[in-house]
């Protein structure tokens, strides 16, 4: 997302396998926040991972993060397992959602 040729917010997925993308480093700039540029750039990560095969994303974000969190369940994400070892659950959040 852009306005006058400056990046407002961004994201990337890639494939955790042949069937699940993992959603990465979503961000909104802060004087961007809260005019649902977060809900758009996942709705279009998960639209084009879908094209690219996946039948589910998965992501991580901070427990801290609650504004993502929230995000993320109101668009149909659930709690899972970390899938990355070593993690601290009391640190960091695993979600996935099927496509």
């Amino acid at each position: 997302m852009q306005e006058e040729g400056r990046a407002l917010g961004y994201g990337g997925w890639r494939l955790l396998d042949t069937q699940t993308a993992e959603i990465k480093r979503m961000y909104v700039r802060p004087e961007a926040r809260a005019q649902s540029l977060g809900r758009e750039i996942l709705l279009r990560l998960e639209a084009d991972a879908k094209l690219g095969g996946a039948t589910a994303t998965q992501l991580e974000t901070g427990v801290a993060n609650t504004r993502a969190l929230a995000l993320y369940r109101a668009q149909g994400y659930v709690p899972i397992t970390s899938y990355r070892p070593n993690r601290n659950p009391a640190v960091n959040r695993a979600l996935r959602k099927e496509l």
